[in-house]
């Protein structure tokens, strides 16, 4: 989905479009609003497409231990539109690119993170996509941009898939397939067979043979609790 406004446009007559960024669902717009009583004009606009009828209600309220807060919901020419302050915070897509690779016992307090998330979220009927340009870092830890219902994202075997390729790309500074590809233990002689093993399972192309987030979990766990 790309496409729906250009830079200079403006989005639902309020919010003038400065730059365009593709985003793992739909698009993620800067924005500027012609006045604001406190002082901060500048928006990001979230932008995508949904399958059928939905309810603005539905993404409005979010968990802030979660997710980016947002500001304002709703719909605009069927697509669903969610506006948000500018978060304080670096995205960890951007900074894994600086950063990366990052030592294990380091990736793993990112897995314990990201799972945290994932379970709270589940138990709320809502997911997101676990992808570095969705996933903001801020004081308080972790935190989703853009969450959806329950099913939205793709389910269970895709949400292990993309925990697995966060992983790799922590690891190694490269995401599978573009540079970063062959056994992950001859180019991280520290990675253990049994990380190992689970980052092969959940990038399998079967859905079937990929494990789940707690087996993720729990290896971070695990690791956590390792003796020094």
């Amino acid at each position: 989905m790309t496409g729906f406004w250009k830079d200079g446009e403006m989005i639902a007559g309020s919010y003038k479009i400065l730059k365009r960024f593709p985003f793992v669902e739909g698009e993620l717009y800067l924005t500027e609003l012609p006045s604001d009583r406190s002082g901060r004009k500048t928006r990001f606009v979230h932008v995508f497409e949904p399958e059928g009828i939905v309810d603005p209600g539905t993404w409005r309220n979010r968990d802030a231990s979660v997710f980016v807060p947002v500001e304002d919901v709703f719909v605009d020419r069927h697509r669903l539109v969610q506006v948000f302050h500018l978060p304080e915070g670096h995205w960890l897509g951007w900074w894994l690119m600086r950063t990366a690779p990052l030592p294990l016992e380091e990736t793993a307090g990112w897995v314990r993170q990201v799972t945290d998330l994932v379970r709270i979220m589940k138990d709320s009927g809502m997911e997101a996509p676990v992808d570095p340009q969705n996933l903001l870092m801020t004081d308080h830890g972790l935190r989703f941009l853009y969450g959806c219902p329950i099913s939205r994202a793709g389910g269970d075997p895709v949400q292990v898939k993309r925990l697995a390729e966060l992983i790799w790309l922590m690891l190694t500074g490269k995401f599978p397939g573009a540079g970063g590809t062959g056994p992950l233990r001859t180019l991280r002689r520290d990675v253990p067979a049994e990380l190992e093993m689970l980052l092969v399972r959940a990038m399998s192309p079967d859905p079937l043979r990929r494990p789940g987030i707690k087996d993720f979990a729990a290896w971070a766990a695990g690791l956590a609790l390792r003796p020094v």
